[in-house]
């Protein structure tokens, strides 16, 4: 990954609460359901949208955090509101994925899924594409927004994230999704999720 700073907004919400919020007409699933394991898990957004976003998130953390008369219907209102915001965004995004993305990237996404616990180098890319390993890594992060380093990392803590929901070990999760080093993977995972694949594990384990 690039070294730049970012920060994480991350909102843990059970299933049963989408469920709940949702209609007929309005599933508010259907960002999380609706696409192949992988694919996509990002959403561009421009400062209007981020800032949009953030004021949501703000106004939900506050709602949850209170115990004034009518929390619990703000916050669940809330929360509405963000997901429908995500859920509009999500499918504008779809739509629009196929016109806008070129197939050497779109194949490459496809590659880097199907060899996850490889060893996947710029070499590779280029010996399976004919195309220069430089300026596929250049067209990459031109449409994606990610380095390729970091969309390996992303698919495969996503893969290590669902094997630990099924409730498999913390060993299988890190050598199927692809990381070598089990302490490297501790370590990762940590950082990037905000918690120890451990924790995670029983996390998921406890809301279902």
């Amino acid at each position: 990954m690039d070294s730049s700073t970012y920060e994480r907004i991350g909102i843990n919400i059970k299933k049963t609460t989408l469920e709940r919020l949702s209609t007929k007409r309005s599933r508010l699933l259907n960002c999380f359901e609706n696409h192949p394991i992988g694919e996509n898990n990002l959403i561009h957004l421009n400062p209007d949208q981020l800032d949009e976003y953030i004021t949501l998130c703000t106004n939900l953390k506050q709602a949850l955090n209170s115990n004034y008369y009518g929390q619990d219907i703000l916050s669940d209102a809330y929360l509405a509101q963000l997901l429908v915001f995500i859920n509009t965004l999500y499918h504008t995004t779809i739509n629009s994925y196929n016109n806008i993305m070129p197939e050497l990237v779109s194949n490459t996404m496809f590659y880097i899924r199907n060899h996850l616990t490889e060893d996947i180098t710029l070499k590779d890319l280029s010996s399976e594409f004919s195309y220069n390993g430089t300026y596929i890594s250049y067209l990459f992060k031109q449409h994606t927004g990610l380095t390729l380093r970091a969309y390996i990392l992303d698919q495969r803590l996503t893969l290590a994230k669902r094997i630990l929901s099924e409730g498999k070990s913390v060993t299988d999760a890190c050598e199927a999704s692809g990381f070598r080093d089990y302490s490297n993977f501790i370590r990762t995972f940590t950082k990037e999720i905000g918690m120890s694949p451990g924790r995670y594990r029983h996390a998921k384990s406890t809301i279902t």
